[in-house]
């Protein structure tokens, strides 16, 4: 049951009024706790003398009790001064070793979630006492685990490490380092440390793309050991826990081997009839086109393509570029489509299809950006489908009306898409299209200048420039 507003406002007042003074940590905890599950934001007075109450007792807090005091303030959107924030690291610090695996989670959590900035010992501390405890986590505990530490790990790296007191502390790197040589522990530990690392260092894959929040992707064995107790864990993950599962992971700039890949893949499949589309979609395209990986197994390529057919028209725009591009892929680039086997209900769906698909991207062509535009082009393009004249209109009005919105990136998968486009059909728009690799030809000449080379991307679109554009003879008409 939640209280309605004005019932919490009356009961802070009479709290306030009694003295917060008399509260014993544990009640402390729970208020913050409470609050924070209720999304309730007592008033900036309330909150100014609950603040100092607790830091004065933050000493005498139980470890868990730290964890649910954080998580709370960051739940009610309350941001401590540095005073009080200095006081916490410090006692969490001293505390970390008696702290239980979830509430390292949460601790993990809110300190990302508060903004703070801890030192690198405090971190450090964090990463050994995660690792120690890393079997111990269930595995909805993970993938939060990971976007904090790296969260944590970014704003370490932003601030930089001027100070004399940073400087005097140990890094992340030399935390890691004395993880694997097991200087932190008995010699029981060290030899249990130096094997758990060996066998699973070979889990991390030696290029890692690189990070979605530009922080260097952790390295070493509290990666290794924590993709390897994601791997035994997967058959436990929930649906939507292996979506964020694997944003997590590639938003750490990590890449997993092809076996972990494969065994995420064969997981997701199991689960492919109850992922949602944003969640199935988000999954194939971190898979395939930011992790670069496709399954080998062709019945795990085909379910994968299946599911992800079954939903691509129900995505945002935003997910609709990003999951017919991860559709192309998995399905080859232009490839002749091949009835599925089954029934015949479902051969024509599979006939069905492609009209479906360009029809919706026709229909929601006005509403599409310029990068987003390009993807639909290009992944057309690379299904193999056949639009017709009006499909063709509609996406090159679009771009001619909106050209100074496509910067070369955006320009260059729509001149790739026209230049094959165009063999296949007439592109009767002749001045648009002109207008077009005009407008590509100057940003391609203004990059070029620059000294700024295309993206990698590019060497999958050979024909993208604007001297490989033709066009037919009904188009020149």
């Amino acid at each position: 049951v939640r209280p309605t507003s004005p019932w919490l406002l009356s009961f802070v007042d009479a709290l306030q009024a009694a003295g917060m003074q008399a509260l014993p940590p544990r009640d402390l905890s729970s208020l913050s706790r409470t609050f924070g599950e209720f999304g309730f934001q007592p008033p900036p007075s309330w909150m100014a003398d609950y603040l100092q109450c607790s830091q004065q007792l933050l000493h005498n807090f139980q470890a868990h009790e730290l964890a649910d005091l954080a998580s709370g303030l960051t739940s009610m959107g309350v941001r401590p001064d540095a005073e009080w924030v200095s006081a916490f690291v410090q006692v969490t610090e001293a505390r970390m070793p008696s702290f239980r695996a979830r509430d390292l989670v949460v601790l993990a959590e809110a300190v990302s979630r508060l903004g703070v900035v801890p030192h690198q010992a405090w971190l450090h501390s964090l990463l050994h006492h995660t690792y120690s405890a890393m079997p111990q986590f269930r595995p909805q505990d993970l993938p939060a685990l990971l976007a904090s530490v790296v969260g944590l790990h970014s704003a370490r790296a932003a601030a930089g490490s001027g100070s004399t007191d940073q400087e005097q502390r140990p890094g992340i790197q030399q935390g890691l380092q004395g993880l694997q040589a097991g200087t932190t522990g008995s010699s029981t530990t060290s030899t249990a440390t130096s094997s758990s690392t060996t066998a699973t260092a070979s889990i991390m894959s030696e290029s890692a793309p690189e990070s979605r929040s530009g922080s260097a992707a952790l390295e070493g064995p509290w990666m290794a050991r924590f993709l390897s107790e994601c791997h035994s864990k997967l058959p436990r993950f929930t649906a939507g826990g292996l979506a964020t599962l694997l944003t997590a992971v590639a938003e750490a700039g990590v890449r997993p081997d092809t076996a972990w890949l494969h065994a995420y893949a064969e997981a997701a499949c199991g689960k492919s009839q109850v992922l949602s589309a944003p969640d199935l979609a988000s999954i194939a395209c971190t898979l395939v086109l930011e992790l670069g990986y496709v399954p080998t197994s062709p019945a795990l390529r085909e379910q994968l393509a299946a599911e992800l057919r079954s939903k691509v028209l129900q995505l945002s725009n935003e997910q609709l570029a990003c999951g017919l591009s991860a559709l192309a892929r998995l399905e080859g680039a232009a490839a002749k489509r091949e009835l599925p086997a089954g029934t015949s209900s479902q051969q024509h769906a599979a006939l069905q299809w492609p009209a479906a698909v360009l029809s919706d991207t026709r229909r929601r062509c006005p509403g599409l950006t310029a990068r987003q535009v390009g993807e639909v082009m290009a992944a057309v393009v690379q299904l193999g489908l056949r639009p017709d004249r009006r499909w063709l209109q509609a996406f090159v009005s679009k771009v001619e009306c909106e050209l100074l919105a496509f910067d070369a990136g955006s320009m260059r998968p729509v001149v790739w898409a026209l230049a094959l486009l165009g063999q296949a059909a007439p592109l009767t728009e002749r001045r648009a299209v002109v207008r077009i690799l005009q407008r590509a030809a100057a940003l391609a000449a203004q990059q070029a200048s620059n000294g700024i080379e295309g993206p990698a991307r590019a060497s999958a679109h050979p024909a993208a420039d604007a001297g490989h554009v033709r066009l037919t003879p009904s188009s020149a008409a």
